[in-house]
């Protein structure tokens, strides 16, 4: 009886063991007991052996299997392959005394590619993976070929499962105005607004920001300044910092909405509040310009944010300027002073700071060349001016720096006398003149200026040139005439005076005569050359009548026009009236140039010529219009806009300000634009405004 129990318990044990699956975890230590009562049970069997079967184990185990069917296993796509059944239990007595922490569940190696896992993420619904596909597609980067195509289903797909800013991707790819990398995506602005709109309405901030502005503007969309500023609002809300730069542009430029500056200082403070960089300055500034319809009540807070950051060196040289201005209170040039060379001390030769260094440069040689705050040196001066100037991006806030850099070269040796420039120290002044104008990185307008001076002073000291002075004077002539081609006439004039002797007065009018072609086309190297020529062969007195009716017999329009301006300035030439009439109803007339025609006209009106004859000045105008001289349509307008010496019509403003618009170039285009949207010249009106700039655009 005994040996029955026992034969029976074992084979309800292995029973078991046989339909647990090898991979299956979920037996735990249940099936690790069982396994260990299973051995002892069958050790103890074995060990008293047996009748019927004897104590051969592959027997028992053959009668065993022979008695249960095969183990059902769960299926698993990834698992491996699971032995067969006889090879499961022709194993079995080997492995069965083996501890039971070898029965787990084999690891399974993904052998999928990256690129294969990405795919099968975008397509099992992850938004995140189609948007990176779709990066991918559109540059051709990290292995993947380029598939502008492929690209935009990707952001389309993402999109339609709820990522709005899949929609603002795509419209930076379509928009013309952006390039993100997409040579091969075929730009479409109609395209890219209509997926602004869509992520815009499905809530991506930044969308919302983008569609603000274009809102306000009138970019591609019609103007509304509320749905604009509730779009940046709510950009805003949403965690779009940017917004607050459209929003305080709007109300300082007053795009959209009526320009208020106390406003555009709010929003310039909150960019401050929400830790935007770089906002200091821009609010500074627009403090500033609130003061001044404040009666400046900002002083205090503007100090406090000029001291906020004392190693910052853009609000340094912004403190000191608004000091020198006197926009903190009187002006104090030591402090201005002091705070330029702490500036300049700190030596910095790359970054931002190069810039700050060099405005402070010059701010400090302004004191140094004036004497004011600090004691005056002219030669420190002009090495500071140079020093900055070479500074990439550096321009003057003054309106005299153009000139500064010669300052060093002038060094109290060059001084205005009336009609010339006398050298009182020229072997002082004539190395620096010629270091000014051998400086590739002064502007040609300097040099050129140089190069006067310098010959100039090689007029005042012939000594200078070893022995050959005037080919020297004609040298420096050249140059100057080569860096600034306006100035011809002015040098001719020059020599024409004496001011180069020993180069001879002769020479005037070959410098005349050769001067380029954008000189002459003026009229006035052709008046100026029949004015010396009757000076010369007269043999007496300037005679200004008969070089005024050699121009009038030459028929040169461009010179009419030129000396008609003369006659009337009175500033070369004695004034006449009735002789600038004259010159302008030819060139208007038989000439038939719009701009004499314009010009003949604006006289009229005002009276230039004499008593105002508004009728026929308005004619002339219009005529000028109609041919083409877009500068009659904006005086035209302006006139009947404002009623001047008409009866006000802004419909007939308006109609003078499209057509100029429709006859001018790019500029023309720009003016009436901008009279829009300012209200000069024409009444305010944003969506005319934007829709000329939409012009301009093209």
């Amino acid at each position: 009886m005994l040996r029955l129990f026992l034969r029976v318990w074992l084979l309800l044990g292995l029973h078991a063991q046989a339909f647990a699956s090898p991979y299956d975890h979920s037996y735990g230590t249940m099936a690790r007991s069982a396994e260990m009562s299973r051995q002892a049970s069958f050790d103890r069997y074995m060990s008293s052996g047996s009748r019927n079967y004897g104590t051969d184990p592959a027997v028992l185990v053959e009668r065993i299997r022979r008695s249960f069917p095969q183990p059902i296993e769960p299926p698993r796509a990834t698992a491996p392959a699971i032995p067969n059944q006889e090879t499961r239990w022709a194993n079995y007595w080997r492995n069965y005394r083996a501890p039971a922490s070898s029965y787990t569940r084999p690891v399974v190696q993904d052998t999928r590619s990256p690129a294969q896992k990405l795919i099968d993420a975008a397509q099992n619904g992850d938004t995140n993976a189609m948007w990176n596909l779709a990066v991918y597609y559109f540059r051709g980067v990290n292995g993947w070929e380029k598939n502008p195509q492929a690209g935009v289903y990707w952001l389309k797909t993402a999109f339609e499962r709820g990522r709005a800013d899949a929609a603002t991707r795509l419209f930076y790819y379509f928009d013309p105005a952006w390039n993100l990398g997409d040579g091969d995506v075929k730009k479409d602005a109609i395209q890219a607004l209509y997926w602004l709109q869509k992520g815009a309405k499905g809530g991506d901030p930044e969308a919302m920001t983008l569609l603000g502005q274009r809102t306000l503007e009138g970019a591609g969309v019609d103007v509304d300044a509320v749905e604009g500023l509730r779009l940046l609002k709510a950009a805003l809300q949403g965690g779009d910092i940017k917004a607050l730069i459209w929003l305080k542009w709007a109300y300082e430029y007053g795009r959209g909405v009526p320009k208020d500056l106390l406003e555009a200082t709010r929003w310039q403070r909150e960019k401050l509040k929400r830790g935007m960089t770089d906002v200091k300055p821009e609010l500074i500034r627009l403090l500033v310009e609130t003061d001044d319809a404040q009666n400046r009540r900002n002083t205090a807070e503007i100090v406090t944010l000029l001291e906020s950051e004392p190693e910052n060196q853009e609000l340094q040289i912004l403190h000191a300027s608004l000091i020198d201005t006197g926009v903190l209170g009187p002006p104090d040039p030591v402090k201005c002073v002091a705070l330029c060379q702490t500036i300049i001390a700190k030596n910095q030769v790359a970054g931002a700071g190069v810039y700050f260094i060099a405005e402070a440069k010059l701010l400090l040689a302004d004191h140094l060349y004036e004497g004011n705050g600090v004691r005056k040196d002219e030669l420190a001066a002009y090495a500071l001016y140079r020093a900055a100037f070479a500074a990439p991006g550096v321009k003057s806030t003054k309106s005299g720096f153009y000139y500064a850099s010669l300052l060093g070269g002038r060094l109290k040796t060059i001084k205005a006398d009336g009609s010339a420039v006398a050298i009182e120290e020229p072997k002082t002044a004539l190395p620096l003149l010629v270091a000014a104008e051998r400086d590739e990185a002064l502007p040609k307008t300097l040099r050129a200026e140089a190069a006067l001076l310098a010959a100039r002073a090689l007029a005042s000291d012939p000594s200078l040139t070893n022995g050959t002075p005037v080919s020297a004077i004609e040298n420096y002539l050249y140059q100057a005439q080569q860096y600034d081609p306006e100035r011809t006439i002015g040098i001719a004039f020059g020599v024409r005076l004496g001011w180069f002797e020993p180069f001879q007065k002769s020479n005037a009018a070959g410098i005349l005569v050769q001067a380029p072609a954008s000189v002459k086309a003026g009229g006035a190297v052709t008046f100026w050359l029949a004015v010396w020529h009757f000076e010369d062969t007269a043999g007496k007195g300037r005679d200004w009548e008969r070089p005024i009716d050699y121009v009038l017999q030459l028929k040169n329009w461009d010179a009419h026009l030129w000396l008609s301006d003369q006659l009337l300035s009175g500033k070369y030439i004695p004034r006449d009236t009735v002789r600038a009439e004259e010159l302008l109803r030819a060139a208007a007339t038989e000439g038939q140039n719009a701009q004499a025609q314009n010009n003949l006209g604006v006289a009229l009106w005002r009276g230039s010529l004499g008593e105002k004859r508004v009728a026929e000045g308005l004619t002339w105008m219009e005529q000028a219009l109609g041919n083409g001289f877009w500068v009659a349509g904006r005086n035209l307008a302006k006139i009947h806009h404002l009623g001047l010496d008409v009866p006000k019509d802004e419909t007939r403003a308006i109609g003078f300000l499209e057509k100029a618009g429709e006859v001018g170039g790019a500029e023309a285009v720009q003016l009436v634009a901008d009279s829009y949207e300012k209200g000069e010249i024409i009444g305010l009106d944003p969506k005319a405004a934007a829709r000329w700039r939409a012009v301009a655009a093209k």
